[in-house]
């Protein structure tokens, strides 16, 4: 059994992650887009560019529904025990993290996300 601490801190670090992005990303963005044309490879140019654009209701939503299984896998690890899904979640933010690191380098800056994740 995993210690409650530790299946709740997943929910928890979450939430201070997505509303980092919410309230700094999209304005980093606007502010860097020279530098994000220069140094983005062209394949995922456009989707880096549109993201300040996207409403943050919207982004909110997304980061709400993910928060809602998060909570629900959590929910069953601690009481139920049924840890392979909350491992399954705790990998894929890790990997979350490690795409964050890549845009890190691929940039050759810091950005504002990267230390929540």
């Amino acid at each position: 059994m995993l210690p409650a601490l530790l299946v709740w801190s997943l929910p928890l670090l979450f939430v201070i992650h997505d509303a980092e992005e919410v309230l700094f990303l999209p304005s980093w963005l606007r502010r860097n887009r020279g530098l994000l044309v220069r140094r983005v490879p062209s394949a995922m140019r456009r989707v880096v560019l549109a993201l300040p654009d996207l409403p943050r209701r919207v982004f909110a939503a997304m980061a709400g529904e993910e928060l809602a299984l998060l909570l629900l896998v959590a929910a069953l690890a601690s009481g139920a025990d049924l840890i392979h899904p909350w491992l399954a979640l705790y990998l894929a933010f890790g990997v979350h993290l490690l795409l964050h690191v890549g845009q890190c380098l691929v940039v050759r800056c810091w950005l504002p996300v990267v230390a929540s994740s």
